[in-house]
């Protein structure tokens, strides 16, 4: 028996629907969709940004050391004290998660 071939046009299209079907079975299996990746950068970009707000704290320190007329100890002693609270607090919002 002699076997027919299709033109590259139907080849392509059945390709095309195969990979949908294989991408729609791992997105159900895997429970990830579009929306999924979408919130996943959104929430990148907003911990960056809280981040970068934090960590500028070094661009302000020694002018307000030298604002409040103070040593470079009791200047930071408040930043040491909010990463002590982050870090114990670490476990517990993992814990929530």
């Amino acid at each position: 028996m002699r076997r027919v071939e299709r033109p590259a046009e139907e080849r392509t299209m059945d390709h095309r629907r195969s990979i949908r079907k294989s991408m729609n079975t791992a997105e159900k299996k895997n429970g990830m969709t579009g929306r999924h990746v979408y919130v996943l950068i959104a929430s990148c970009i907003m911990a960056w940004g809280v981040m970068g707000m934090i960590n500028a704290y070094g661009v302000f320190f020694t002018p307000m050391e030298e604002a409040l007329g103070t040593g470079r100890a009791a200047a930071t002693l408040h930043y040491s004290l909010r990463m002590l609270a982050v870090g114990l607090a670490s476990p517990l919002a993992a814990r929530l998660i």
